[in-house]
């Protein structure tokens, strides 16, 4: 599995969530998100020409992006030093 095939959600107490992914080489330009429940599956759309799919999400993530309407992504890159990563592009994506 590649390292931008990998990605996480976190939900806080808030219900807010956060998709944390590797950084992509573009930054992200006007990204939005297609909820697919029903198959376990989100499409991002990070810029004109990059498409994510993340598949599979478990319910729990859609239940909380349904109540707070938005999706806060991180993405990361490796520095130099050995398991360091930093973050590259933060944004929200509003659902």
């Amino acid at each position: 599995m590649a390292a931008h095939d990998i990605f996480d959600f976190i939900i806080t107490e808030d219900n807010n969530v956060i998709l944390m992914i590797y950084a992509r080489e573009t930054a992200p330009y006007e990204p939005s998100a297609q909820l697919l429940p029903e198959d376990g599956k989100i499409v991002i759309q990070r810029n004109q020409d990059e498409i994510l799919n993340l598949s599979p999400v478990e319910q729990d993530v859609f239940n909380a992006l349904k109540q707070t309407k938005k999706l806060l992504v991180c993405e990361i890159k490796s520095t130099k030093k050995a398991n360091e990563k930093e973050i590259s592009f933060v944004y929200h994506i509003e659902i």
